[in-house]
Parts: structure tokens; sequence; C-alpha cells
């Protein structure tokens, strides 16, 4: 639908043309009908708008006349006359009434509206009106030019006038009302020239296109498909049809020119009008006049249809054309009509007899043949003036040998044909008769309507029934449309497309011509590069020598790549679908964005996915894959996490909301195949399978991650439709602590990754710490992916405790470890420090690799035990990106990194060499997670195929309505799948009860290789088993070293630190206090009962040492009454006392009151036998004394 501001426009254009005395009006006063009247016939009038001339200066003038354009007037004439001369319609003869547009879309809208002047209510002195009372109007033939076309569609969308294009290619101009297109879309033509730029292998292209809707749409459909293709537009221009200034042309071409590589070439595209194409080679002499003639070589352009194989164009500016690539519709030259077209110019006679009707016959002949007709009134102007020889001297093999057929004279034909046999058929339907009229037939209205819905139902083949037809098209051409779009079906017996290329020819190569390089037929080119010529400064050059790239990094085609991989998905068609996420790339700057492609963990996920996949499907189905469907194959769409959730969420949320299209290889994917998904696979780091989990679970989706180990994600309260293959952290956070118990390592360090996965074991770890005994000096938190400060920072804080704290735990995926050990090993010697890597790192080579030198040698590496797959190891060592086509995109930039090298098609050049095929892979080690990702694709396609069969039917091979809403069930039915492993050959189980995998830890030590002390390798120092949260750890395997790689001892302590408090627990203490349990739950209660245990014997020791005292208070002062009565005796005369205050240390004897020889206690003084009168009794215990047997007496020396 036209905006409202280009209508306004239209009209009032429209509104100008009628009161002015213009051009259009000069060419139509003598075109009434073409074709000889005969007033005893009823006339069939078919309104042609056709642009014979190109534009002018302004819309008062016209340009040059263009051949080609004459050519299809001519083509139509001569098929309509063909068909009167033979009577086709019985009592029918068909005329046209032909409008010059000159390119002019205002012009086209003007004449078309005069055609139908009783609809339109033109002016009653309106020219060319369909005026004769014997006269109809029975279609249009034209425009062709895109935008005259769209307006023109507009302007009669409510007349039902058939409108019939031989040349409006843009896309836009399906499914415009009443609108018949007899050539491909622009999205074929584009087609064309992308595959031919794929073969040339250019990477980088500029585009130059006109400021109209043929060039607009063709460049955003050349940008659309480049993309697909990865290619990168480095720069477009737009400029105007014609007549732009010479200055701003070769200011276009200069920038151009400066984005050409080294040794290289720029491949430009132009599309546009032919007119466009000869402003943009005015550029280009302007370039040359700079004396930057020697850059302007360096162009090699590929020209559209608009030029096709014979425009002027490339004859005017051979010097700067040659080289050129142009691509046209194809042409099968038709015989009868060159012979027409000799036999009119060769006979100057003809010429003039025929100029009464046609006022551009003449015009034509003296352009094409370079002669002059004095008679004519353009004899005095360009490039009339300086023609010198007579017309009259134009001989037969002169036309023959200069006969060029139009790129569009075949469609031309094609709907002369097609409108005569719709008004055969609409007659039939009107007068109920094969031949003869009636007058119904002068009603327009109804006539045009019947024609129209005529022609999208028509099916012509060319037979010896019609009184008229080619030769070549006999029994082998079709014309038939889309009813829906109004566009030709393409005619499969021949080809769609030509490629030629503008070549030196003739002696010495002084001339130039057209030589057919290569067809496009049904989808598919079929070029000869060897036939193709480019000519760089002056000398001949292969194309395949140089090609169009970037020279070296090019920031916007980087750029472009990444705005249209925003959600990059591998589809592959099954009947049902696994989702599956893996991390190809690292996290980017910025929220939602990717980084760098990761180097371990990402591509080869990715391929042992397709592996496993591909197992599945094998057939026929044997082993544990022999229960599933035979006929049901299981699919895939496969996305880039990007190692974030932020991403991995808004992909999931977005694709089942259906507000994301997905596209794999250029084709946006139908809508339906989001219903076909049974199951997610994913993802790797914590998370990311939290933030999918967060989506699933709302949705239902059964969910199952491959690599996330989190304690969180065990809460199947909160992800009741999430399992794992993987051992959850917990785990392996308990055969840590132990590992630090064994090697009594009591002041330890802790570094995470700010991700879940860190976040979770960091915390986990510093709680069982705690319990342990075991003290935490420092936590640090780096970031995930990107290095930034925060590694420095962690660096810092480390190293401040390195008196003590000489254990450091890593706590991060691999690729941040060995960024953080690297950022160490830059900035502090090896040796120092003592690192224990949790699973995620494993065992890596990484930490073998020259990059960290010894800072990781002598460190621990829990790794998740697994069964390896030797199959996909095979498998996947052989691969390259050379014998790729599933994941080659990927690949190649993970093969990239790998050897640090570049592709010649590569936006960034800042490999070291370009990547070869005598690379390979020989000793690549695939990463841990690998069999774990094979195992959750092979547990999920079993369950998923049982639960089918449960609530769909027997032999399913779709999801059904009970599948998608019983997801608890479905995930029972993946924890009953067993699966056999290749070491024991026995079916073993994967999942727990709470689906989460059970596999033990082993532990890894980094050590240098005995038989060569420069290398280093990994040797088992030990396990821990889950099902018996037990550790053997064998001391003397593993070796720690120092910074000169002496064997040493790791002593990991703190006796006095203000952070720590005092560690009075014995190991063995440690070890009953920590691991009688095999879970967390059961820790505790058990130190809960301790606790309670020890506060009652507590209250029970205070009440026993509350009596204690009062007991002996009362003995206290049964004492002082006895020591009265004593000194009363005294004072009696009774035997001296002495004074206990002086005396006590030979009267009073120490006695033991804590029963530790076993008596009991005796609470009380004894006084020496010696020291006492002999007559007094010993005092007897009485009832508040104990026994008195058993004390220690200690007698005092004298």
């Amino acid at each position: 639908m036209l905006k409202y501001k280009e209508l306004v426009l239209m009209v009032i254009y429209v509104m100008h043309l009628e009161s002015m005395d213009c051009t259009f009006r000069m060419y139509c006063a003598n075109k009434n009908i073409t074709t000889p009247v005969d007033q005893d016939k009823t006339y069939a009038i078919v309104g042609v708008l056709m642009d014979i001339h190109d534009n002018g200066r302004n819309i008062k003038e016209c340009g040059p006349i263009t051949i080609q354009s004459y050519m299809y007037l001519a083509a139509l004439r001569w098929t309509f006359q063909h068909m009167n001369d033979n009577n086709y319609l019985d009592g029918i003869n068909i005329g046209i009434k032909v409008f010059d547009t000159c390119g002019y879309r205002e012009a086209a809208v003007k004449h078309a509206l005069d055609l139908l002047p009783e609809m339109y209510n033109t002016p009653d002195d309106a020219y060319c009106q369909v005026d004769q009372d014997n006269a109809f109007l029975a279609g249009i033939v034209g425009p062709g030019i895109s935008e005259s076309t769209v307006f023109v569609a507009e302007a009669l969308k409510d007349s039902g006038a058939p409108i019939l294009t031989h040349s409006s290619t843009a896309a836009s101009i399906s499914g415009l009302q009443n609108v018949f297109r007899v050539t491909l879309p622009d999205t074929e033509q584009v087609k064309v020239i992308i595959d031919v730029i794929t073969n040339l292998k250019w990477s980088v292209i500029s585009v130059i296109y006109s400021d109209d809707t043929y060039g607009r749409e063709g460049y955003e459909e050349i940008k659309k498909q480049a993309l697909e293709k990865n290619i990168c537009i480095i720069q477009a221009h737009m400029i105007k049809t014609s007549h732009n200034e010479v200055a701003k042309l070769s200011k276009i071409m200069k920038d151009i020119v400066g984005t050409i590589a080294t040794s290289g070439i720029m491949g430009v595209v132009c599309f546009g009008q032919a007119s466009t194409v000869e402003e943009v080679f005015i550029g280009v002499k302007g370039l040359m006049e700079q004396n930057l003639g020697h850059l302007s070589d360096q162009l090699q352009f590929i020209l559209p249809d608009s030029v096709g194989i014979n425009s002027n164009v490339l004859v005017d500016y051979a010097n700067i054309a040659e080289g050129a690539i142009t691509i046209s519709p194809y042409i099968d030259e038709v015989e009868e009509f060159k012979d027409f077209w000799v036999d009119m110019f060769s006979n100057s006679s003809m010429v003039s007899t025929l100029s009464a009707t046609d006022p551009w016959i003449e015009e034509v002949f003296m352009l094409q043949y370079e002669c002059t007709i004095p008679t004519h009134p353009l004899i005095s102007e360009l490039p009339f003036k300086h023609y010198s020889r007579n017309c009259d001297e134009i001989t037969r093999e002169e036309v023959e040998r200069k006969f060029s057929q139009s790129g569009y004279t075949e469609s031309v034909i094609h709907i002369a044909v097609t409108l005569t046999e719709a008004l055969k058929i609409v007659r039939q339907k009107v007068c109920k008769k094969p031949n003869g009229v009636c007058t119904e037939l002068l009603n327009n209205k109804m006539i045009l309507s019947n024609m129209t819905n005529i022609i999208k139902k028509i099916n012509i083949s060319y037979t010896n029934k019609m009184t008229f037809h080619p030769k070549k098209y006999l029994n082998k051409r079709n014309i038939q449309f889309n009813a829906t779009t109004g566009d030709i079906l393409p005619d499969k017996s021949v080809p769609q497309y030509l490629v030629h290329n503008y070549k030196r020819c003739g002696h010495y190569g002084t001339q130039h011509c057209l030589e057919r390089v290569g067809k496009y037929e049904n989808g598919a080119l079929d070029i000869n590069l060897t036939k193709m010529k480019f000519y760089l400064d002056a000398g001949v050059t292969d194309v395949t020598k140089y090609t169009s790239t970037c020279p070296e990094k090019c920031i916007t085609c980087i750029q472009q790549i990444e705005e249209r991989d925003k959600f990059p998905v591998i589809y592959i068609e099954g009947d049902i679908l696994i989702m599956a996420g893996f991390p190809v790339h690292v996290q980017g700057d910025k929220p939602f964005t990717c980084g760098a492609v990761r180097w371990g963990a990402g591509v080869d996920l990715v391929e042992a996915f397709l592996f496993a996949l591909e197992q599945v499907n094998r057939q026929p189905r044997t082993g544990i894959f022999k229960d599933i469907t035979k006929d049901m194959t299981i699919g895939a769409i496969i996305f880039d996490t990007c190692y974030s959730q932020l991403r991995s969420q808004q992909f999931i949320y977005s694709v089942f909301t259906c507000e994301t299209k997905l596209t794999y290889e250029g084709k946006i994917l139908e809508s339906d195949v989001i219903s076909k998904v049974a199951a997610i696979l994913g993802g790797l780091g914590s998370s990311q399978t939290k933030a999918l989990a967060d989506i699933t679970t709302k949705m239902g989706k059964v969910q199952c991650s491959y690599g996330s180990t989190s304690p969180v994600l065990s809460n199947r309260k909160e992800y009741p439709y999430l399992m794992r293959v993987v051992t959850p952290d917990d785990k392996q956070v308990a055969g840590m602590i132990q590992l630090c118990v064994q090697n009594n390592w009591k002041y330890v360090s802790i570094v995470h990754t700010d991700s879940r996965y860190g976040t979770d074991l960091a915390n986990l770890f510093k709680s069982l710490a705690e319990k342990a005994k075991i003290c935490v000096a420092v936590t640090m938190t780096i970031s995930t992916g990107k290095g930034n400060e925060r590694d420095a920072a962690a660096r810092n804080a480390i190293l401040e405790k390195q008196s003590n704290a000489k254990v450091v735990f890593l706590l991060a995926d691999l690729q941040s470890t060995v960024r953080f050990l690297k950022e160490f090993k830059n900035n502090a010697k090896s040796g120092i420090f003592t690192f224990v890597m949790s699973e995620s790192t494993n065992t890596n080579d990484k930490l073998k690799s020259e990059e960290l030198g010894n800072i990781a040698l002598g460190s621990l590496s829990f790794k998740m035990e697994t069964e390896p797959n030797t199959e996909f190891r095979k498998q996947f060592l052989k691969k390259t990106p050379w014998n790729m086509k599933t994941n080659r995109k990927w690949f190649k930039e993970w093969w990239k990194s790998k050897f640090n090298c570049h592709f010649p098609d590569s936006f960034d050049k800042s490999g070291a060499h370009i990547c070869d095929q005598t690379e390979q892979m020989n000793g690549t080690k695939e990463d841990s997670w690998v069999p774990y990702v094979i195992q959750a694709t092979h547990a999920l396609a079993i369950g998923i195929n049982s639960a089918l069969k449960s609530y769909c039917t027997v032999e399913p091979t779709k999801l059904c309505e009970a599948f998608v809403e019983h997801p608890k069930e479905v995930i029972e039915k993946i924890k009953k799948v067993q699966l056999k492993f290749e070491t024991t050959g026995e079916m073993t189980s994967i999942f727990d009860e709470d689906g989460n995998g059970i596999s033990d830890y082993g532990i890894y030590n980094l050590q240098l290789d005995p038989k060569d002390p420069r290398k280093k390798k990994f040797v088992q120092a030990g396990k821990y088993s889950v099902r018996e949260s037990k550790l053997e750890y064998n001391n003397l395997t593993a070796k720690f070293y120092d910074g000169l790689k002496r064997e040493v001892k790791v002593v990991s302590q703190c006796d006095v630190c203000p952070d720590c408090p005092k560690d009075e627990t014995s190991e063995n203490s440690q070890q009953n206090l920590l691991f009688g349990t095999s879970n967390h739950e059961p820790l505790q209660k058990g130190l809960l009962a301790t606790l309670v245990m020890f506060l009652v014997m507590f209250l029970i020791a205070m009440l026993l040492a509350v009596s204690l005292i009062i007991t002996k208070k009362r003995e206290k002062r049964k004492e002082n009454e006895r020591a009265a009565a004593a000194r009363k005796l005294y004072d009696n005369g009774g035997v001296e006392y002495s004074d206990v205050s002086r005396h006590d240390e030979n009267v009073y004897n120490n006695i033991s009151i804590d029963g530790s020889d076993g008596s009991e206690s005796f609470h009380g003084q004894y006084i020496h036998p010696q020291q006492i009168n002999p007559q007094l009794q010993q005092p007897q215990p009485g009832p508040s004394h104990g026994r008195s047997e058993g004390a220690h007496v200690y007698t005092p020396s004298h």
C-alpha cells in the first residue's frame, strides 16, 4: 500500500501533467492504434506503458532512446500482428495504444488513467483514449519499471484491469491487486548475484543502488542474502537514477576504493536502472581524471538485469566496464522475431513507411547503426550529428551481425499470447460462442474483470493448435501464474538466468564483447570461472587470482554478523525435537551479547550432541535404541547460550512465546517446529541451567542438564521437571574437605567465579570448612568469561596470606580458571601456592600449556569420573572445517582459535597464518563433559520414546497432548533408563531417585613426567566415592613442588591468626564429627544431639557443686563448735591446745578431697594423736560425714 505522502505527490504530478504541453502528449498524439485498422472488425485494445526513452533532467524532458525497450514494443506488435493476420480470434483484432513514460512514474499513472476515461473522469480532450465505437480495452502491458508499476497498480486497483508487466522485478510487486508479472522477482536475481559472489570467494562487497523501488528493494534483498552467506557489505551508497553531481559520484567511488585490501580487489554490486549504472561509470571516470585510475582498475562490477547483455552503457564505457559480470534473464533467441527485425531495419524504405505510425523507429535506426536520416528532426543533436553515413547504406549482413535480443523480449511475447488466449476464453464466456462478437464485449469494466479472473487460472502450452508459435516453444514452453502473488511460475525446461562476462575480444583484444560464462537453472548456479577475466593495471587477470576480502580486521563486517547472529541456531529436522543449549562462545561485555569462541566445553559439546543424535537415528535401530519407534526421527534445535543466564533465558522465552523467528542457513523455520520440542537439554553452567529452569518449570517442559552441579538445582519442589546426569556439588565439596583433613590443611583460600556454579561451591565449602575447624583465610570473586580488575584483586589478596594459607581452591569454569592462573603467573612466582581445581576444570590440557608455565604444577584437580566414548573420539579427531556441513560456522571459529589462523574470507585476519587442510586435531582431547552430553541425549531419546508409547500410541511418530500434560511421568520414565558402558559392558543406572547423577570423583595431581621432566602429566592420587561418602587418597602418590620444581611438603596452617580460632580438635575428632554421615542433614542432627547432652551434664554438675558447698558450710559450723569446746576444756585445766592460727602447718594435715584413689572423701579435720589428750576419743563419722577410710594423711616433719 502506498504511503499517504506518496499518493499526494502522485496526484499533484498528474494534475501538473494535465496542464502542460509535455513530451508525453507529443508522442501520444500519433499513437492511436499502431496495427492496421479495419472498421468492419471489433478491436480489443491493449494499452502499453513503455519507457521507450530514459528520463531526462526533469519531468518535462525525456532522455535518450533505449533500444532494448523499443525491441520489447516491436516484439509485442509483431506477436499481435501474427494473431491478427491468422484471424486467431475470428472477428476480433488486437490493437495497441502505446505511451512512452520516459521512466517517470507520474507519466505512467496519468496515461493509465487516460485509458479508462469513463471510470476516472479524465478530460474529454485527453489524448490516446479508447474512443472507437467498435473497440474495448482488454488489458495493460507495462510499466517496465518497478516503481511505476507499484503506482499504476494503486491507481487502477478498483478498475479490475489486468496489468501485465514484463520487466518490473521488485519483490513488493508480488501480490499487488490485478498485477501479473511475466518474469521472476528480484529475490531470484539476487540469489544469482550472491551465488556468483560465493563462487568468486568474495567475502566483502560494496553496493550502489538507485533511489527507486527497484534499487531500494534490491539492496535490502542483497543485504539479507549476503549476510546469510557471510558476505559483508562494507559500504552502501544510494544515488539518483540519473543526473547526479559528478563530484559526489567520484567521492563515492574514492571511498569504495579506500576499502580495497592490499593486493586485492573490491567487488561492487550495482543495482538500479541502466541509467544508474551509467552514473556509477561516470563516477569512476571522474576518479580516473584525478590520477587515481590505477585504483579504479581494482573495482570489479556485478551488474543487474537492467543492463543485461546489450545495454549501450557497456559500449559507451567499455574501458571501465571491462571485466564486469552481468546478470540477465534467460534469453532463447526467437528466430522468427529476429527475421522480422532484420527485414525491417535492412530496408530503409520500410522504416520510413512505418514511421507514419511509429514515431521512434527512425531514432532507433540511427542510434543502433550509427547512421543518419537527413529529414529526421533530431539529426542536429547528439549523438546523431557525429554520424557520417546515411542509413540507406546499412546492409542486411550488418543488421544481422548487430542483432542482440533484449533480455525481456520473450516475456513480452508471453504477455501477448496470454492476453490473446484469455480474451478467447472471455468471449466464449460472455458471448456464448467461439467466434464473432457481441455487444457485451464493449462493457469495459465487465470485460477487464473477466480478463483478470481468467489470467489467474490460465495454463497455456504452446501447441500446434495455436496459429502462432515460435518453433522453439512448441511442446516445450508453458505459461502459468501463481494465483496469489500474480508471479509467473518458473519454466523448469530452461534456465532462469544467464551470467555473462564483458571481455576484450576481436583482433588483439581491441574490441569488447559479452561472453556467456554461466547459467542459473532450478535454484543452482553453473558457472565456469576459467572463462572469466578481470583487467587490473591494464593486464589480463584470472578471476581466481584476486578476491574481494577484508584488509585486516573489518569492524563493520564483524558487527553485521554479530547483529545477524543474535540468536543463531542449528536445525536438525525430526518428528520430535530436543532443544539443546551449548556455550559455544563466552559471555560478551554487554548483557545478552556473546564474546569470543570458547576453546573448551563448547564446540566439542555440540559435536557430541550431533554424534549422539546420529546414533539414536541410525537405522536399523539396535542395542539400547532397539525399542525406539522405527519410523520416528529425533531432530534438534541447537542454540548458543554464550555461557550467559540472561541470554539463555531470553532465547527460551522469546522462542516459546513466538517473539523470535528462528532462522537456519537463511531459511526462517516454520512456527510449528516449536510445538515438536519434547525436552530441553542444557545448560553447562549452573547459572544458565537455573535461568532455563525458571522458564521451563512454568511451561511444564522436561529439562536435563549435562553439566550443572549446583546443589540448589536438587530442590525438586522448586524445579520439579529438572534432572541432570552429573553429580551435585555438595558431594564434591565433601570430598574437598576430607582432602584438607587428610593433608592437615587447616588454613586455605578460595577463589570463585560470580556464576551460580562458583558462588554455590564457595558458600558450601565455607559452611563445611567451619564445621571441620578449617579456616578460610580469604574468599575472592572473579568474573565469568572475560577478565577484569577482579583478577588482580584476587591475586593480591591471596598473596597477602602466602605465609600461611598455601592452598587455594579454584572454584570456577575452565576458561576463568586458566585466565586467573595466567594473571597469577604473570605477576607472582610459581611454587608459592598449591591450587585445587573443581571438576569444571578437571584435567584439561590447558593446565599443562606453556602459557601457564609451572604455575599449575603440583595442583590437584577433581574430575567427575565417567565412561569415555571411543567412537566419538575417533570421529571428532577426523573433523575439519573442510569436511563438515552441519556445524561448520561455529567449528570454523573454534578452528581459528585453536590453530591461531584465519580463513581467506575471514573478517578478522589477526591469525598468524591462513588456515589450511594440513592442520589436524591429532592429540586433541575432547572436553570431559562430552560423555555426559552423549549420556543425556541417549537417556532423553529412550525415556521420551517410552513415555510416548505410554501416553500416545504404541508406535508414536509425534508428540501428543497427553505427553505434554504429564511432564512428571515423563521424567520418571527417563530416570529408569539404563545405559551400557564400554568398560563394564553392563547396563547401569545414571540417575538417583531425585533425578541427579551419581558419578564418583577422581582426584588428579599435575606432576613432572619422570620420563621427560620438561613435560607434565596428570596422575590419579585419589578417589571420592559418592555412594559411600568416602575419600581414598594416597599421600605418597601426590607430589607438590616449589619454584625450582623440587618436591616439597605443603603445610597450610596458622596457629596464631586473628581471623581464625585456635584449633584444639584432633584430626580423629574432625573425621568423626564431619563424616559419620553421608549428607548434611544427619550431620546437623548429630551436632544438635551432642550439644543437648553437654547442656544436661553441665546442669547435673552444677547441682552437685551447689550440694557440696552446702555440706561444707555445715561441717565448718560443727568444727567451730568443737574448737570452742576444746578451749573450754583447756580453760578448765586440760591439756594445752595450740593456737590453730599459729600452728596450722603442724596441726592440720592436707587431705585429698577428690576421691582420686577411689575412696570416699573425708570432709573435716584430723588432729594428730600425739598432739591431743590421749584420753580424748577420735571423732566418729556422723550422719553428715562420709567414710574416712583410705584418706591420704600427710604428717609434718620434725
